[in-house]
Order: C-alpha cells, then structure tokens, then sequence
C-alpha cells in the first residue's frame, strides 16, 4: 500500500506541474438532445435481427470487429429506455428488441432468475438488465415483467454477502461464488434494488438497498482494497433513487438482518408499515459519500476538459478518454444533482451546491457533444453508419461509447431544461477556466472500467 501510495503522490505531483486551462464547450437542452437523437440513431441502425448490437468498430482499420458483453447490453437496454422516457424516437423498439434478446438467455432456479450464458453469470447482466426494466415499467406503464423484475431482484438479493457486499458472479451448480467482486457490480446492484423499491414499495425491497448503500458509503473501498477510490455512477443513481423515496425515520438498524421476506411476485405487502418524518431516507453517512463522489466527478471533469488532440496538452494530460468514461462523469454528476434536488443537506455541503454539480455535469455534456462524430465527419467512411452518432477512442468505438454518452446526454438535457426555467433562460455555463490548482483523478481512458 505504501508503494501504491507514493506512485499515486509521484503521479499527482507530476500532472499538477504542468497546468492547463479548462474548456467546456457550449451545452445548451437543444444540443444535448440533438446529441442524445443521434446516439438512439446510432443503436437503431446497428441492432443486428436478433436484438443485439454491433459491439466495436475501428474506423481506422474499417473492420467490425467480434466479441460481445451481456453486461453492456444490457446498460444499453436501460440507456434506450431512458431515451424513450424523453420521447426520443425509435428508442423503445430498439430498447424492445434488445429485452427480447436478453428474455432469450434468462436463467431460473427456483424463484430466481439471472441474466446470463454459460456456467458462470455475473451479478452486473442481471442488476442492469432489472434497472432498464424498471425504467420501461415507468415509462410504459405495461405490467408485463413485474414477475420477473421480482424474480430478478431476489437473485440479486442472493448475491449479498453477511456485510452486504455483492458478489461478482454466480455459478449454476454451486451458486453465489465467493471472493470475487466488481468495482461496479455493487452500484449497479444498488441501483436496481432501488428501483424495485420506487416501483414496489410494499414489497420490502427498501431493506437490502438500504444495507448495500451503508457498505457503499462507510465499507466498500477499503473491505475491496480500492484505490484510488472508485468514481462509481451507479452507485451515485442509486443515491439519486434512494433521495427520491418518501421521507421516513431512520428506524432500521446497521445490524438489521440481512435477509428481509422474500419479495412476493403479486406484490402484496411483505414489510412493515413505517412512519414518515421529515427527515431524509439518505443515512449521514451516504450524504458524505454522495459529497466525496462529487468531488471526485468534479476533479474528472476538469482534467478531461484540459486534453486536446494536439499540442502539449495532449502530452501532458494524454487523449481525449472514450466516450463511455466521460459518459459516466456525466451520469455520476448529474444523478448527484438529482439527490442534492431531493435533499438539502447535499446540495448545501457540495462546495457550490447545485449550481457548481450542474455545471460541472453540463461541461461533461458539452465535450460529448462536439466530440460526437457528425454525418458530414462520417460520409467519407464505408461504414459511415458506424461512425455517425458514435465516439471513438484511439480510432475505435464501442456500443458502451454510445450508451454512456447517452445516458449523460438525456440527464444534461434535464438539467438544462429545468435551469432555463428557473433563471428565465439565461445562457447555460459556457466558459473557460483558469488552470488547475490542485491534483485531480484523471477520468477513465482504459477499455473495460465502465461497465
């Protein structure tokens, strides 16, 4: 550790040496949604007759290259039915689709269900495949898969170890497989527990979210020996979700059981009645980590927002980072900016409030938006229906690339549309800064972290 530590102190010294402006493009509610469309367009022409999607594409190279992640299409399910929610069009046939694909390698055990192939299947498939099916039980009303959303989050509840930390991957013979974690599996696992609880509130859902958020918050870091400590969006949307529940008193204890009555697939009520207060169903404790991943979105922005693609800073601060790891900056702040809406004491206790994390997820959005490959920049390619509405990272583009960016996209674009109303349609924070002052964690630009 103390080796780790003094590379990490070496590093940080080294990028604070040499400090460049900040530059945030122009992000108003039109282009990001613009941005958003072309994405959704980008996923209805590459959706292959079975439901999935292309995977990667290299421009440089003109090949489409093989391979395939359960994990990522389902993220692309959720990101499409968030789009749909907007009334993108083609976002929900091609969310369909995608579902339909993923209805087709369901395992069931019992009362379980996981998403998945093989022998092995990771919590993550399962956890995004659950959150993208709330969002489409929100959006369309359509009670189709309630029994299995249940089914679902008692698979996921499964994975919950004594200190409710969620293990990575379950094995059909033997079951959860110990040891083995993601550093966003748990988020991820958050995020869907949350959201069967907003969906069903009598099912007793709250309990198990209620724990993974306290192991997030206080545990998860150090018990998973994470460093430098993880920037994790989906941990942030299930803050978000959480903040949004009805007020109530904070009247379970840490050492609640860790298994609540399995949820009942008609949904009758399973838990017990609780009063509500005024205060938050945020726990202290999530407050401050909803604060410090704030400040670590913060710092990401600004170091991303200081590359370019040529001169010294592309020397210093390295190439632009793939479109999912500035997706995913996006994501986490803007769905912090959700939670501070929903609770006052975030959006009192972020070094300034809610205006610095909408500016700060708006400056996310803008880079994405002018780094987003037009049609014009994709007409001389011969798979320019690969490259239009995409991101690329060192001439590559994955479908993560899209559904992130799409994701922070379509949370901008809330944003935005909610600040004009409120400040009578004031330009929206479109600046440059002045150069970095103090050391930053630098935004993902290896293939693979966000998942």
């Amino acid at each position: 550790m103390a080796a780790g530590l003094l590379t990490w102190a070496v590093a940080l010294g080294a990028v604070r040496a040499v400090a460049h402006p900040e530059f945030c493009p122009t992000a108003t509610a039109h282009n990001t949604r613009a941005a958003a469309t072309a994405a959704v367009g980008w996923f209805t022409r590459n959706q292959q007759p079975d439901g999935s999607w292309i995977y990667r594409y290299d421009k440089e190279r003109d090949t489409i290259e093989a391979g395939y992640n359960l994990v990522r299409h389902a993220g692309v399910i959720m990101s499409l039915y968030q789009a749909a929610h907007a009334g993108i069009p083609g976002a929900l046939a091609a969310a369909d689709a995608g579902t339909e694909y993923a209805l087709r390698r369901l395992v069931r055990q019992e009362d379980k269900t996981a998403f998945g192939t093989g022998r092995q299947l990771s919590a993550g498939a399962s956890a995004l495949l659950t959150a993208g099916l709330a969002e489409r039980r929100e959006v369309t009303g359509d009670p189709r898969h309630d029994d299995l959303l249940a089914s679902m989050g008692r698979f996921l509840h499964g994975q919950l170890t004594d200190e409710a930390a969620i293990l990575a991957y379950w094995d059909r013979e033997t079951g959860p497989i110990p040891g083995y974690f993601s550093p966003f599996y748990t988020g991820e696992t958050l995020w869907a527990l949350a959201r069967l609880h907003s969906l069903f509130p009598e099912d007793g859902w709250d309990v198990p979210t209620r724990k993974v958020a306290q192991y997030i918050s206080t545990s998860r870091d150090d018990a998973e020996r994470r460093f430098p400590p993880i920037s994790d969006h989906w941990a942030a949307y299930g803050i978000a979700e959480i903040a949004a529940w009805p007020s109530r008193t904070h009247d379970k204890p840490a050492s609640a059981p860790a298994s609540p009555p399995a949820p009942a697939l008609s949904h009758t009520n399973t838990s017990t009645k609780r009063s509500d207060s005024d205060l938050s169903p945020l726990t202290p404790a999530n407050i401050a980590y909803a604060i410090r991943t704030a400040g670590i979105f913060g710092v990401q922005t600004r170091f991303e927002s200081q590359r370019s693609d040529h001169g010294i800073q592309r020397w210093t601060r390295g190439p632009y980072a793939p479109g999912s790891g500035l997706g995913t900056i996006g994501e986490g702040m803007a769905a912090l900016w959700r939670a501070g809406r929903a609770d006052p004491r975030l959006a009192t206790q972020v070094p300034g409030g809610l205006d610095r994390m909408a500016e700060r997820a708006t400056c996310a959005a803008g880079m994405l938006v002018t780094r987003q490959i037009t049609a014009s920049e994709a007409a001389g390619l011969q798979h320019a229906e690969l490259a239009q509405g995409a991101w690329f990272y060192r001439g590559d583009t994955q479908m993560d690339d899209q559904q992130h960016a799409l994701s922070a996209l379509l949370a901008v674009s809330q944003i935005l549309e909610e600040t004009v109303r409120e400040k009578s349609g004031s330009p929206i924070f479109s600046r440059r800064k002045p150069a970095l002052s103090h050391p930053v964690i630098a935004a993902p630009t290896r293939r693979g972290t966000p998942e």
